[in-house]
């Protein structure tokens, strides 16, 4: 899934935080909570598994262009200006 790839890369690259997919996809359905909910509620998720189990699929550029799933984001995307400061545009 496009958003939890994305979503894992955007975890590790802005917060240090190494996550399997079902970490990378409970964080797009919190995003998408918070969003429908706004402000003024709190949520919580689980990061249940780290990516040290995934190498060699999920956080392997190799193997998930062979499915079109490579990352949309990268430590230069998330420098450049047209990418606004904060927000996940790929959720």
């Amino acid at each position: 899934d496009q958003e939890a790839v994305d979503m894992s890369r955007y975890l590790l690259i802005k917060e240090g935080l190494f996550l399997g997919s079902s970490s990378a996809m409970n964080c797009v359905g919190a995003v998408k909570a918070a969003r429908k909910l706004g402000p003024g509620h709190t949520l919580v998720t689980i990061l249940c598994d780290s990516g040290s189990r995934h190498l060699t699929k999920f956080h392997n550029d190799d193997y998930l262009k062979q499915f079109d799933l490579l990352p949309r984001i990268s430590q230069e995307s998330l420098d450049a200006s047209e990418v606004p400061k904060g927000e996940l545009w790929f959720v």
